[in-house]
């Protein structure tokens, strides 16, 4: 640094004087510079700002008509599932209306054997 104060001080005033200005021009052309880079990288975090918002309404968006079609596809299944033990209800109410009153007695009979045994008298 100081062999360049000297070239500096054997200068003569004119030739300083040039050196001075292009330096200062450089410093301006260097601000300016700072400047447009600066706003590039504002602009580039508010593009890549304004995308990512974009892409998580895109992504609520499937979500939310994912849970749709899944709420629709368990209500379905529950409404099937319905619909059969109904169905299968309906018919063993029909098989057990179907049964006459004796063989309903008989039953009776055979499962109060089982449950507390023969009848006194050795009726079966």
């Amino acid at each position: 640094m100081a062999a360049n104060r000297k070239e500096v001080a054997n200068l003569d005033p004119a030739a300083a004087r040039g050196k001075l200005n292009r330096l200062l021009e450089t410093e301006t052309e260097l601000d300016e510079m700072l400047r447009e880079t600066k706003r590039a990288a504002a602009e580039l975090i508010e593009s890549a700002q304004a995308e990512a918002e974009e892409r998580i309404r895109g992504l609520e968006a499937e979500l939310s008509a994912a849970d749709l079609e899944l709420r629709k596809r368990i209500a379905g299944e529950r409404d099937e599932a319905i619909a059969t033990i109904r169905t299968e209800g309906q018919l063993e109410q029909h098989e057990l209306d179907a049964l006459d009153d004796r063989r309903i007695d008989a039953l009776a009979e055979y499962v109060l054997e089982r449950v507390v045994g023969p009848r006194p008298g050795g009726q079966s």
